[in-house]
C-alpha cells in the first residue's frame, strides 16, 4: 500500500470523518424545518417508525463493520492482503444475509407492531402505520452492505471515501424526501403521509446511492490491493478461524450497541409520564420529550460530532499499534484523541450554552423558546462528558477491553431502569440530564483506569493539556460578560439580525480563545502548528 495512506495522521484521519459526520448532520438540520412543515401532524409515523429502524438496523448490522474496520488494519499491518480481502468478502455475505433475514422478519411481523403502536387507534392510522415499517424495513438491505464499504475503507484509513459517502447519502437522502414530498402534496396534493412514506423510503434510495459510489471507489483501490494480494505467497488464513475471529470482534460490540440502544427505549416508556407526575400537564410533557427528542437533539448533534469522527479515526490506528507491539504509539495516539477533541469542542459548546436562547430562537422560532433554551443547555451539559465517554468507549473496543464495555452497558440500563422514572418524577428533566452526567463522568473515570493499569498510559500529560484548553475558556467568558453590558436582546431584533449579531460576538470570542491558546502553546502541542512556518511559506508562495 501507498506510504501515504500507512503514515496518514491520526488528527487529519479524525478531521477529515468529522467533516463527514458535519456536512451531514448540517444537512440534516436544514432539511428539519421544512420537512416538518411540509407532514405537520404526520410526523409521528416518520419519528416512531425511525426509531424502529435504528434498533433493526443495530441487530443487521451485528457489530461486524467495527470488526471489518479492526480486522483490516489488522492484517494490512502485517501485508497479509489475501486475508483483509477475505475479511471483506465473508461480512459482506454476513451482513447481506442478516439484512435480509431482518428483512422478512420485519415485513411478516408488521401488522403486530402496527396494532401495538397504534393501540386504541382506528384501522386508517393502524394502516399508515404498518406501511411505514414494512417501507423502512428495505432499507435494512440496503444500509449493511454500505456499512461492509465503509467499515473496510475505515481499515484501510482512508476517511476521505467513509467521509464523502457519508455527506453524498445525507444529500441524496434530503433531495429525494423534499423533492418528492413536495410533488407529492403542492403538485399532485396527496395526503401529508404521502411525504412521510417517500422520506422513509429515501434511507433506502440513499444507501444504494452511496454504494454505487463505493462501486466506483473500488476500481482504483481495490486493485492495488488485488495487486499486491497476488504477489503475496503466504495464503490467506483458514475461512472458517477468519470467520469465528470476526465474531469474536463482532459479538461483543453487538451486545453492546444492543444495550445501548435500550437507553432510548426506556426514555420512551419512562420520560412523558414521568414529567406528568412531576406536575407537567399532558400537553407540556409532550412538548419537552419533543424538544429533547427533536429540536434540542438536532443543535446538540452538530457539537457532538467530534466523538464519532475521532472515536472512527482512531480504531484503525490503536489496532496497528497494538498488532506491532507499539505501547509508546498506542499512548500517542490516545493523547492526541482526547486533547485535540477537547481543544475543538469545549469553546463551542460553552457558546452554544451562552447563547442557547438565541440560537434555538433562530433555528425555530419564539415558540416554546423558554423550555427549548433550558433543555438546549441541559443536553450541552452531558454532551461535555459524553463526548469523552464516546472516544473512551471505543478505545476500549479497539484495546480488546470489550468485557468491560458490555458490563458497563447492562449496568447503565439497570441504572436508567431502576431511576430514571423516579429521577424525573422528583426533579423533572434537568434531574434526568444530572443522573447522565454522573453516570458518564464514572464510565470515563473507569475506563482511564482500565487504558492506565492495562497500557501504561500516562494520563497526567493529557488532563495538563485539556485543563489549559479549559483555562483559555475564560477568553470566550469575558467576551460575553462585555457585550452583555450593551444589554442587547437580540430576540426583538428577528431571526437575521439575530443570527448575524451572535455569529459575531461568537467569532470575537474564538479569537480570543485562539490567541490565548497560541500563548499557551496549546496549537503547537496538539497539532504540531508553527506559526513562523506558516508565515514562512506564504512570504515564500
Amino acid at each position: 500500500m501507498s506510504e501515504t495512506r500507512k503514515k496518514q495522521s491520526i488528527i487529519v484521519g479524525a478531521l477529515t470523518g468529522t467533516a463527514g459526520i458535519f456536512f451531514t448532520k448540517a444537512l440534516g438540520l436544514l432539511y428539519a424545518s421544512p420537512f416538518q412543515a411540509m407532514v405537520g401532524n404526520e410526523m409521528i409515523f416518520y419519528t416512531s417508525t425511525y426509531q424502529i429502524y435504528e434498533f433493526l438496523l443495530t441487530i443487521s448490522l451485528s457489530g461486524i463493520p467495527f470488526a471489518i474496520a479492526t480486522l483490516v488494519a489488522k492484517y494490512l499491518a502485517k501485508e497479509d492482503y489475501k486475508t483483509a480481502l477475505l475479511v471483506r468478502k465473508l461480512s459482506g455475505y454476513l451482513l447481506g444475509c442478516f439484512g435480509i433475514t431482518i428483512f422478512v422478519l420485519v415485513v411478516l411481523s408488521s401488522g403486530t407492531i402496527a396494532q401495538y403502536l397504534g393501540a386504541g387507534r382506528d384501522a386508517i392510522y393502524i394502516q399508515k402505520y404498518q406501511t411505514s415499517i414494512i417501507l423502512i424495513s428495505f432499507a435494512v438491505i440496503a444500509v449493511p452492505i454500505l456499512s461492509m464499504f465503509r467499515g473496510f475503507y475505515q481499515g484501510m484509513k482512508e476517511m476521505k471515501a467513509y467521509a464523502f459517502s457519508q455527506v453524498l447519502e445525507q444529500f441524496v437522502r434530503i433531495v429525494f424526501l423534499l423533492g418528492m414530498g413536495a410533488l407529492m402534496i403542492y403538485v399532485f396534493h396527496k395526503e401529508q403521509i404521502w411525504a412521510v412514506y417517500f422520506a422513509i423510503v429515501s434511507t433506502s434510495i440513499s444507501a444504494v446511492a452511496a454504494i454505487i459510489y463505493f462501486q466506483f471507489f473500488d476500481q482504483k483501490h481495490l486493485t492495488e490491493m488485488q495487486q499486491l494480494s497476488k504477489k503475496q505467497e503466504k495464503e490467506a488464513q483458514n475461512t472458517k478461524d477468519l470467520l469465528k475471529e470476526i465474531l469474536y470482534f463482532a459479538i461483543p460490540y453487538f451486545l453492546i450497541s444492543v444495550i445501548g440502544n435500550c437507553s432510548g427505549m426506556i426514555n420512551l416508556m419512562f420520560v412523558n409520564r414521568s414529567l406528568q407526575s412531576f406536575g407537567y400537564t399532558a400537553q407540556q410533557a409532550d412538548i419537552i420529550y419533543s424538544i429533547m427528542n427533536f429540536n434540542s437533539y438536532k443543535l446538540v448533534s452538530i457539537p457532538q460530532i467530534l466523538g464519532p469522527g475521532f472515536a472512527i479515526a482512531i480504531i484503525p490506528h490503536i489496532t496497528t499499534a497494538l498488532t506491532l507491539h507499539d505501547f509508546d504509539a498506542i499512548g500517542v495516539n490516545i493523547k492526541k484523541v482526547y486533547t485535540s477533541c477537547s481543544y475543538i469542542i469545549y469553546p463551542i459548546i460553552l457558546l452554544m450554552i451562552l447563547y442557547a436562547k438565541e440560537i434555538y430562537y433562530v433555528m425555530y422560532g419564539a415558540e416554546n423558546l423558554a423550555y427549548g433554551a433550558d433543555v438546549l443547555r441541559w443536553n450541552l451539559l452531558v454532551t461535555c462528558v459524553w463526548i469523552l465517554m464516546t472516544l473512551s468507549s471505543n478505545i476500549l473496543m479497539a484495546l480488546k477491553l470489550k468485557r468491560f464495555n458490555l458490563i458497563w452497558n447492562i449496568f447503565d440500563v439497570v441504572m436508567m431502569l431502576i431511576f430514571i422514572g423516579p429521577v424525573v418524577s422528583h426533579f423533572a428533566y434537568q434531574g434526568m440530564y444530572v443522573f447522565y452526567i454522573v453516570l458518564y463522568t464514572l464510565f470515563v473515570l473507569l475506563a482511564t483506569y482500565l487504558i492506565k493499569r492495562n497500557f501504561n498510559v500516562a494520563f497526567k500529560p493529557i488532563v495538563r493539556t485539556i485543563t489549559k484548553s479549559l483555562f483559555c475558556l475564560t477568553g470566550i467568558v469575558v467576551v460575553y460578560f462585555l457585550f452583555s453590558i450593551l444589554k442587547i436582546d437580540w430576540i426583538n431584533y428577528g431571526r437575521i439580525v439575530t443570527m448575524f449579531g451572535v455569529g459575531f460576538i461568537c467569532c470575537m470570542a474564538l479569537v480570543v480563545y485562539a490567541v490565548m491558546s497560541y500563548w499557551l502553546k496549546l496549537p503547537q502541542e496538539i497539532f504540531n502548528f508553527d506559526l513562523q512556518k506558516v508565515k514562512g511559506m506564504l512570504k515564500r508562495s
